[in-house]
């Protein structure tokens, strides 16, 4: 049976309905290559030590995973950027992972620096009045449907085709701004709460070395400790 799509008495006043649900009667719904042009990096030739460790950053998928992308673990040269499909990208550009091992393909990020990228990375180019920083959020938040949409055989690859054609909601610019500002916010609050975390947890490991050591005491207790084999206090 298929499944019955919502009667129009069930669409609240001021919104409408679209292939990806009910939206505000204000905001589109087009496909991402409508909004954006979609393009591949490349990879200059390993075998020619001048294309390489220049001053160009190289993006790889291995540091595209949802946060702004400020530094690369390879670099090329002018010659290598010329001499293969690498382009230099701007600020501002949308990277997609379109393949890559485990969890990786279909991860977003944004570039916070001029960079080139290898094939494996999709470049999205926003046209004006549709801001970067929307789209990323948007796309994070699609990226399990985006994975499916992934060609089916022996490797699941993501392609330009298929990124094109991600439906995108897409509000009027104002909106699209707070919209995005508030998300922004929330990622701030959550990679500070990690960073406290990380810190809390290097405080424990602090403590269990002085407390497990003996190197510290606990108040009220005295007196040496004993060293015992394992074996001699438990049986395997």
């Amino acid at each position: 049976m298929g499944v019955k799509s919502p009667s129009s008495s069930s669409v609240p006043a001021g919104y409408k309905q679209t292939e990806v649900g009910v939206i505000p009667e204000e905001w589109e719904m087009r496909p991402l290559g409508e909004l954006a042009t979609v393009t591949a990096g490349g990879t200059p030739s390993r075998t020619n030590a001048e294309y390489w460790n220049g001053d160009i950053p190289w993006v790889t998928t291995s540091e595209v995973d949802f946060h702004t992308i400020n530094s690369a673990e390879q670099f090329i040269t002018t010659e290598g950027l010329n001499n293969s499909a690498a382009k230099l990208l701007p600020r501002g550009t949308i990277l997609m992972a379109l393949y890559g091992q485990g969890k990786t393909r279909g991860k977003v990020g944004v570039l916070g620096i001029e960079a080139a990228t290898n094939q494996a990375c999709a470049a999205i180019s926003l046209k004006r009045s549709v801001l970067p920083e929307f789209i990323f959020h948007l796309l994070a938040s699609k990226y399990d449907a985006i994975r499916n949409l992934s060609n089916t055989g022996n490797q699941e690859n993501l392609n330009g085709s298929l990124v094109r054609s991600v439906a995108i909601v897409l509000p009027p610019e104002p909106e699209q701004r707070a919209i995005a500002t508030a998300l922004s916010d929330v990622d701030a609050l959550l990679g500070a709460l990690d960073r406290l975390i990380a810190k809390k947890r290097d405080l424990k490991q602090a403590a269990m070395q002085q407390l497990l050591t003996g190197q510290t005491r606990l108040p009220g207790f005295h007196g040496e400790w004993e060293v015992k084999r394992l074996g001699s206090i438990g049986t395997f």
